[in-house]
């Protein structure tokens, strides 16, 4: 059989040309025998080509799907990916426009407690007005995409600015929160609650906060425990300069540790100050004893002996005679302490060694005996003249 394309003769009963691999069409009795070179070979050759791709591509189908099996239809479609929506930074980004018109500063907020995102601000940011005062803090919740009011606490300071801050809520559901009043004076009060559910608590006390709350004194924090001060026993001083202060003998130092079971662990210790030694002008520097300055509210001292001289070496020999002689005295000097005191003598100073304070002028009479047989009872009182008598 002759190929139709290239013509080359093949051996009869052969599907495929040996030369060019065409697809043989057996002639029909009516077909004109094939010339070459012309359109009609042109036309048997590119029958040829298709038929041979054909045969190919069935031959191909035949080969894969040998096992007879119908192959599975796979449709390739597009993922999409979507992210969950945060709600604390869409309450953190909310935050930040509600906040923008408040007075006061805050650090630390919105923050997590008991599963809710909540903040803390006073009635004069929520107002935004200028006040004297804080008349009291607000909770907010955040709730359907936006901040509302959970609760009030009833607060105030003596003056416009607080700041807040949250301690612990990267540890536990129920962080600190403190609420410091700034700064009339070098000592801003500072108090600290917790929250759980829509309740405040006093963090020291652990009860709801109604009116009032435990003032701290700070001397330490961080994100999950506070440190703070208070005075067991202490009372006022007079300084060297006069002025009056508060020295406090006994100091309690409290630490509270938020624990991961949402407990508060407390820790206290008990520090001893010493009085600092105050020198007052005038002082005669005699070992073991420091010039005095008793305070003038009406008590009694008694007289044992007293220095008149515009000498210092001869009066602090003179006082420090007195003071070997009766153990237990003081001395001071009259212009410098009360008004019921003789101030001076011709213009010289008196230095007077004395027992005392005694409460009461039956207390001072009794005391005498300890002194000389001349030993006199002398009030501290500013309301009183030097020319005063005390009779026992």
């Amino acid at each position: 059989m002759q190929c139709g394309v290239c013509g080359t003769t093949n051996t009869p009963g052969t599907s495929f040309c040996s030369n060019c691999s065409t697809l043989l069409t057996p002639p029909s009795q009516h077909s004109p025998a094939p010339r070459s070179g012309g359109a009609g070979t042109v036309i048997t050759a590119v029958v040829a080509i298709l038929s041979t791709l054909a045969l190919a591509a069935v031959l191909v189908f035949v080969f894969v799907n040998d096992d007879s099996t119908t192959p599975a239809t796979t449709i390739s479609t597009p993922t999409s990916t979507t992210t969950p929506i945060d709600t604390s930074t869409l309450a953190n980004e909310a935050w930040q426009s509600y906040s923008a018109a408040f007075l006061q500063p805050h650090t630390d907020e919105p923050f997590a407690s008991g599963g809710r995102i909540l903040a803390i601000a006073t009635v004069d940011d929520i107002a935004a007005r200028t006040s004297t005062s804080i008349s009291g803090l607000v909770l907010l919740a955040w709730e359907d995409d936006q901040w509302i009011s959970a609760d009030g606490i009833p607060w105030s300071a003596p003056d416009s600015e607080a700041t807040i801050e949250v301690l612990g809520d990267q540890l536990v559901d129920h962080p600190m929160i403190l609420i410091t009043g700034c700064c009339p004076d070098t000592n801003p009060s500072t108090f600290v609650l917790r929250v759980f559910a829509d309740e405040l608590r006093d963090v020291v006390t652990d009860l709801p906060i109604d009116e009032s709350w435990t003032e701290l004194a700070l001397l330490d924090r961080s994100f999950d425990f506070l440190e703070y001060t208070e005075c067991s026993s202490g009372e006022d001083i007079t300084l060297a300069s006069g002025d009056s202060t508060f020295f406090c003998d006994l100091e309690l130092r409290t630490r509270l540790d938020i624990m991961s079971d949402e407990s508060v662990r407390i820790t206290e210790e008990t520090v001893e100050h010493e009085r600092p030694q105050v020198i007052y002008p005038d002082d005669l520097r005699i070992d073991g004893h420091l010039m005095t300055r008793p305070p003038c509210d009406g008590s009694y001292i008694v007289a044992v002996g007293a220095s008149i001289s515009a000498s210092e070496v001869r009066n602090r020999a003179n006082v420090t005679r007195l003071l070997h002689k009766y153990p237990g005295a003081s001395y001071l000097i009259n212009d410098q302490t009360c008004d019921s005191l003789w101030p001076s003598v011709d213009g010289n100073p008196i230095y007077l060694v004395y027992f005392g304070p005694f409460a009461t002028k039956g207390e001072a009479c009794d005391a005498r005996s300890d002194g000389p047989k001349d030993a006199y009872v002398r009030p501290l009182s500013n309301d009183m003249s030097h020319h005063t008598r005390v009779y026992c």
